[in-house]
């Protein structure tokens, strides 16, 4: 029996898109969703019997992944973007970018890694902003927000779970025009 577990609203009962269905019917479009949607979830939220029905293909792809995705998030935590140049106006160089690093840990990396409510991405940058102003240099802190913004070390998590799913779907999905026809299979059962 294929594995029917749905995903959606961060509810397991609720979702119309089920990896059964996608790798039942063949369908690729909704796996990488589904699964995007399934990394969302912590491990321990998952029940044991909902581990065993998502299989174990997708089950030990979803933990590597996880493991990935924390490890990332550790780095990026410990590693504030750097603070290239400073405006005209900023008195004291050094001691904006001692504000910003302080900053960068006491705000996003605590956000990122608070044991008990971890903060994804977005919303840990909307906390950030909102303590933006603790930094020396108002205008030191108007040029790096965008660089914050942007994420771009975290488009490589992005990335890692679209890549994750896409292989993952490749591997068990076989598309409709990808599988042998009917005379295809006679011919070569006849040999």
């Amino acid at each position: 029996m294929l594995p029917f577990i749905t995903f959606m609203n961060n509810d397991f009962d609720t979702n119309r898109m089920t990896f059964s269905y996608c790798l039942e019917f063949s369908i690729t479009k909704f796996f990488v969703p589904a699964f995007r949607r399934l990394i969302e979830f912590r491990i321990r939220d998952i029940p044991g019997p909902v581990q065993r029905k998502l299989g174990f293909q997708v089950w030990n792809a979803f933990v590597d992944a996880k493991e990935l995705l924390d490890e990332h998030r550790r780095i990026v935590a410990c590693e504030e973007p750097p603070l290239i140049e400073h405006v005209v106006c900023c008195t004291d160089n050094t001691a904006c970018s001692i504000d910003w690093r302080q900053l960068w840990w006491n705000s996003m990396a605590r956000f990122l890694l608070d044991g008990r409510n971890p903060q994804f991405f977005r919303e840990a940058v909307d906390r950030l902003q909102e303590l933006g102003s603790e930094i020396g240099s108002r205008e030191c802190w108007k040029m790096l927000l965008p660089t914050v913004k942007k994420g771009t070390a975290f488009h490589l998590a992005y990335d890692l779970v679209e890549e994750t799913a896409q292989q993952l779907s490749a591997a068990l999905i076989t598309e409709l025009d990808q599988m042998p026809m009917r005379a295809e299979l006679d011919a070569f059962s006849s040999n």
